[in-house]
């Protein structure tokens, strides 16, 4: 079965079996996971449920059998597990501007929603538009002003 030592600080997880203590890897690496994802998520509820998925995934329990590395296994597993997640929110948003592309309608909720939920600069959003980075600006200003009247 599965012991825990306590060893200068950190817990480690000893494993009989193959078996992996995933809460003892989520101790010690957990908040380096998340910092990772983040870094890569910017988006917190996606960064938070890429969390989950890396240590219960069955990838780090083989990642770990073959290397014995916890560490290394974190940092593999939720290397790949952000990129996919980025890669489909990438895909889904992709699909999201050309839908409100083909209406033409570009309002200031779609501006602000694609820069503030979606994570995209203004930049990109001008581009993708083609718009001023200063038309972008100003449609997500007069968005924002619009619930100081409520």
């Amino acid at each position: 079965m599965n012991e825990l030592k306590q060893s200068t600080g950190y817990i480690t997880a000893q494993t009989t079996a193959g078996s992996v203590d995933y809460l003892a890897l989520y101790n010690r690496f957990g908040a380096m996971a998340y910092g990772m994802i983040l870094q890569i998520v910017p988006q917190e509820t996606v960064a938070q449920q890429v969390l989950v998925d890396v240590f219960s995934s069955p990838e780090l329990k083989h990642c770990y059998a073959q290397t014995g590395s916890g560490l290394a296994c974190v940092i593999k597993v939720t290397r790949q597990k952000a990129l996919m997640a980025k890669k489909v929110q990438e895909e889904t948003l992709a699909e999201a501007v050309e839908t409100s592309m083909d209406t033409d309608t570009v309002t200031p909720e779609l501006l602000f929603n694609l820069s503030y939920k979606q994570g995209l600069s203004p930049d990109t959003i001008a581009q993708q538009y083609g718009l001023t980075k200063a038309d972008v600006l100003k449609a997500i200003r007069e968005y924002v002003k619009s619930f100081r009247k409520l």
